[in-house]
């Protein structure tokens, strides 16, 4: 029980009337509702000094000032919703968020750990963890549950479950599993990990980031074994868990899935060549287009032949495709259930029961690959850096065996091949694509083909840092801020103001994160250097130190002014019209910049799909299209050299 109700316990147990004494007991004293603002206020100023200390021990530090910021930003929120007249239950929640991000900070302090000596499941049945994100330094929650026989010296399975679509979770009031199923997974020795998600994102973009970082904070904390994580997930999360999986294929030992999508297209009943630029952003997360991947990934499918949510057909489209390639796929059709078949136990018993013993391979002899962007281009020891085009997927199938490691690809202009040693004891013959290329050892090696087919192969280092390419929400999946420039006219200035402050509230209301928001004459070389820049202006009108010509980072053949857009030769005019554009970085190379002129795009769109299938560039008017975006004049990708493709280009036809 909180404090403030055991308080009021207290009263009712001393107040005569409530002892039967007396028939006109006087008035309750007034109290005073605690100004939670002002508490919040000063526990901010606690978590920023402790933020500032360099002495602190960094595990204290890394575990506990992430909880205490989510509890004091709880508290804000609390405090905002709250109406003139008390709530006693709002308040006690009020009360031990405090206590909770007072004990974050004390433990912090005191050089303790927040998941020292956690057993079990917690006072909840789970435990509440959290992170500072990298993209825009949000605290962000996960959930977890401990095996029973909890061990710390003992390497732990992992079964990270993706939670379905629901428009009211939040920080505040979570999208959790019920306490038998947090249980069934802990009777199997798992550690049950629930990532948020940043609300409803489809676990894609933001989403897929929170997801690795959960995991990669599992790594730290716990004695996970990297071998045993196994992705599930239900309803938006079991499409959340096909696509994550199915792009990083490597990283997990099995799926497991429920009532999930696997086809963007039936989804939205889209045809496949209806936008060219559009089709490409949904290729890259599809998880049909992506089935290939799953070469070594078990599957266990569960889905209610009724589902009136998310149709029974995705399943039905994806199994027999997984079945054709040879790949290993339980599926399971509930011939008497609809789509809430994770509300029940025994759809979950079975799922952990899958789970049990799965683990993946560290070295797989032989690899199929499909990527449709070097930014998802490692799979084992086969790394994609570099695409000859965009749109098409490349495609490589690989295979150690006879002294020889044979390559077959398609759509490939750098390839990395890193052969384990247990693959590789001596020198390999490379064969590529039908031809011998030279011979390979354990290692990286770099293999360069041309347009030809022609193919080198060289040893060495691939580069730490990968390609960063497009499309435009790639610029939120890193540091970002959000610069509004301040040159030209003043109503200019106050309509680009005002198109990042837009972006600020749709980032909150998304993505549960306050994004940074800044008048160019505030970037530092330092700001500038180390983020991704969301430009709301032109680059004749903002001002970026040490840069005297923005502009230098847009392709030839691209023109970007208010009102006038020029690409490939033809010009665009009117006040009617927007431009976004991701182009490099004008001072680090490993950063992106997105510029946003003219009217804003995706008024029509809902909110969590605000920047879901906007390509590299595309030029747009203020009428809305079918699909509730901005009707488009032109859109597409920029090359891999970030110049204009004219075959990447998509017109709008008249």
């Amino acid at each position: 029980m909180s404090t403030p109700r055991l308080l009021l316990l207290g009263l009712l147990l001393t107040c005569p009337a409530c002892r039967g004494q007396g028939d006109d007991p006087p008035p309750p004293p007034a109290t005073t509702r605690p100004n939670w603002g002002v508490i919040a206020e000063n526990l901010t100023g606690e978590l920023a000094a402790a933020r500032r200390r360099t002495d602190l021990d960094p595990a204290a530090r890394d575990s506990n000032l992430p909880l205490a910021a989510l509890e004091i930003e709880r508290l804000q929120l609390r405090a905002a919703a709250a109406g003139a007249v008390a709530d006693p239950a709002l308040e006690a929640d009020q009360a031990a968020g405090r206590d909770r991000a007072e004990a974050a900070l004390r433990r912090c302090l005191a050089g303790e750990p927040a998941h020292r000596g956690e057993t079990g499941a917690g006072d909840q049945g789970y435990f509440e963890r959290a992170y500072f994100c990298r993209t825009d330094g949000s605290p962000q929650p996960y959930y977890l549950r401990l095996p029973a026989d909890y061990d710390q010296a003992k390497p732990l399975p992992v079964v990270i479950f993706l939670h379905g679509y629901v428009a009211e979770t939040s920080k505040i009031n979570p999208w959790v599993l019920p306490a038998t199923q947090w249980d069934l997974a802990a009777q199997r020795g798992f550690l049950l990990c629930l990532p948020h998600g940043r609300r409803n994102s489809d676990f894609l973009g933001i989403g897929e980031v929170d997801v690795l970082r959960v995991i990669e904070e599992l790594q730290r904390w716990y004695p996970v074994d990297p071998d045993r994580i196994v992705l599930t997930g239900c309803s938006m999360g079991g499409y959340g868990g096909w696509a994550i999986g199915l792009r990083h294929p490597d990283r997990f030992a099995a799926l497991g899935l429920m009532s999930g999508q696997t086809d963007f297209f039936t989804w939205e009943k889209r045809d496949r060549d209806e936008t060219a630029f559009k089709s490409w952003c949904i290729l890259q997360n599809n998880p049909l287009d992506l089935a290939p991947n799953a070469q070594h990934l078990p599957m266990y499918v569960q889905h209610g032949a009724l589902d009136s949510l998310v149709p029974v057909v995705h399943s039905q489209l994806i199994a027999p495709v997984m079945k054709e390639l040879g790949y290993d796929l339980r599926y399971d059709e509930l011939a008497k259930e609809e789509h809430f078949i994770y509300w029940q136990d025994a759809t979950f018993e079975r799922l952990f029961d899958f789970c049990v013993g799965k683990r993946r391979p560290t070295a797989p002899a032989k690899l199929r690959w499909r990527t449709f962007t070097p930014k998802q281009g490692r799979c084992w020891w086969v790394d994609v850096r570099r695409l000859q085009r965009w749109g098409p997927p490349a495609d490589i199938t690989a295979e150690v065996a006879g002294g020889a490691v044979t390559v077959s690809s398609s759509n490939v202009a750098e390839l990395w091949l890193d052969l384990p040693a247990a693959l590789a004891p001596q020198a390999l013959e490379l064969r590529l694509n039908g031809q011998a290329v030279g011979p390979v050892a354990a290692g990286p090696h770099r293999v360069l083909l041309s347009a030809t087919g022609a193919a080198t192969v060289s040893k060495g280092e691939p580069p730490a840092a990968r390609p960063r390419v497009g499309p435009a929400r790639e610029v939120f999946n890193d540091a970002f801020l959000v610069v509004h420039a301040t040159g030209g006219d003043e109503a200019r200035a106050r309509y680009n103001k005002a198109v990042a402050n837009r972006l600020q509230q749709i980032w909150w209301g998304f993505a549960e994160g306050i994004c940074t928001v800044l008048p160019d004459s505030s970037l530092t070389p330092d700001l500038l250097a180390n983020h991704n820049l969301v430009i709301c202006g032109e680059p004749q009108t903002v001002r970026l130190p040490g840069v005297p010509d923005a502009g230098r980072v847009l392709p030839a053949g691209v023109t970007l002014r208010a009102g006038q857009y020029t690409v490939a030769g033809k010009t665009f005019e009117g006040d009617n019209l927007g431009m976004v554009l991701l182009t490099p970085h004008p001072v680090t190379p490993q950063r992106l910049v997105l510029w946003l002129s003219g009217q804003v795009y995706g008024q029509g769109l809902p909110i969590n799909h605000q920047f879901d299938l906007l390509p590299d560039l595309l030029v747009y008017n203020d009428e809305p299209g079918l699909d509730g975006a901005n009707q488009y004049l032109v859109g597409g990708f920029l090359s891999p050299d970030w110049q204009l493709d004219p075959a990447a280009l998509d017109w709008k036809k008249p």
